[in-house]
Parts: C-alpha cells; sequence; structure tokens
C-alpha cells in the first residue's frame, strides 16, 4: 500500500547475541526491511512497532545471569513469539528461546520459555560442521523444500526435547544425514542450532520479509 511504513524487523545485537553473517543483514534490508537493534541484556522492552525478530548468535551462556535477570525483556520476548508475527532465532539465539540454559557449573537460567526445550553447557564441542537443510514444511524461510547451507558450532546440547514437538529440518553434514530434531517451531517462531547463510538461498530473506508484512 503506498505511504506504508517499511516493516521493523528487530534485530538482538550486544555482548550476548554479537555473531551475524552480514550477508545475512544485507540480504534482508535489500528485501526492504528496516533493522532496529535491541539489547536483551539490557533493554526493558522491544523497539516499539517492530514486526518481527531476529535474534542471532553469540554467548548468552557468558552471560545467563543478566539475561535471565531481565524478566522483563524475556517476558516481551515471549508475548511477541506467541503472538505468532515471525521470529527466527539461530544457535545463541535459540537457546534463549529455551525454558533454561544450564552453565558449566550446573546453574539452571531460566530464559524466554518459548521452545519447550533446556541446553546445558558442556566443556567440549557438542557440534561442529558445514550444514545442509531442506525443510520439511514451509517456514518463515520459505516453502517446504527449501534448501540453505551454513554451519553449526556450539558446546551447548539440548537435554530435554519432548516428544512430538515439530522440528522441520531435514540436515546433512560432511559425513551424510545428521538423524537429530533440528529446525524447531513455535508459532510463527523457527529456531536453530545452524547458522544459516542466506547467499545459499537468496530467496530466504524475501521470504522472511513478506512474513514480516504479512503479519502486521
Amino acid at each position: 500500500m503506498q505511504g506504508q511504513r517499511p516493516c521493523r524487523l528487530a534485530v538482538a545485537r550486544d555482548q550476548a547475541f554479537c555473531f551475524y553473517y552480514g550477508e545475512n543483514l544485507r540480504r534482508l534490508e535489500a528485501a526492504g526491511l528496516r533493522l532496529v537493534p535491541f539489547s536483551p541484556l539490557a533493554d526493558a522492552a522491544l523497539p516499539p512497532g517492530v514486526d518481527g525478530l531476529y535474534l542471532g548468535g553469540g554467548y548468552p551462556e557468558v552471560h545467563a545471569a543478566a539475561l535471565s535477570g531481565n524478566a522483563a525483556m524475556r517476558r516481551a520476548v515471549r508475548d511477541f513469539c506467541r503472538s505468532g508475527r515471525p521470529v527466527y532465532a539461530e544457535c545463541g539465539g535459540f537457546m534463549y528461546l529455551m525454558e533454561s540454559l544450564a552453565d558449566l557449573d550446573g546453574r539452571q537460567w531460566p530464559m524466554a520459555g518459548v521452545f519447550a526445550l533446556q541446553a546445558a553447557m558442556g566443556g567440549r564441542f557438542a557440534a561442529l560442521g558445514y550444514r545442509e537443510v531442506t525443510t520439511r514444511a514451509a517456514t518463515l524461510l520459505g516453502p517446504a523444500g527449501t534448501v540453505l547451507r551454513g554451519h553449526e558450532f556450539h558446546y551447548s546440547r539440548l537435554t530435554r526435547v519432548p516428544a512430538g514437538i515439530p522440528a522441520v529440518y531435514g540436515l546433512t553434514g560432511r559425513k551424510g544425514v545428521i538423524d537429530t530434531p533440528e529446525g524447531f517451531v513455535a508459532g510463527g517462531t523457527l529456531g536453530s542450532y545452524v547458522h544459516l547463510h542466506f547467499g545459499s538461498n537468496p530467496e530466504a530473506a524475501a521470504h522472511f520479509a513478506a512474513a514480516c508484512a504479512e503479519g502486521r
């Protein structure tokens, strides 16, 4: 519609969430989204008037106490996700959307509680390598059968995965099929340990932008 404001995508950017492929951000802007940074560590609320969220990777385990202590932001993110509007979270951002994160000392830190999942940090790699994802159902990144590539690099592992929770990624790595649940969906929220590179499928950013426009 002529004169309608650009869609606004809130992007988590602080010490806890600092890993993004620059190409992903450029493609999202080229698709018409206005990127609006916010801090899950320091802010009490999401930026006003945003149409979607992008929670990238980083070090939530290092800042678990502060993230958990910011109950107002955890509640704001949870409420936004439950509204059905589009949210994409990868690795650290995905961990933030779980019920809790256990640090290396075994302390459990409550997180946003969007996914009925729990994670625990370990002293060694839980996953490391390049990945190819094929979606088994439509997501905010495209229709079923969408193929994207990226990588996994994390020390945490899932310690609670309830039976029946939707997981829509088919995952392959250097040695073939990786038979583990990935690409979790809750309403309009998509979360995964995989850092996807939108350059591997240029339509992904356009689909994300379209999902933001539809959710206004």
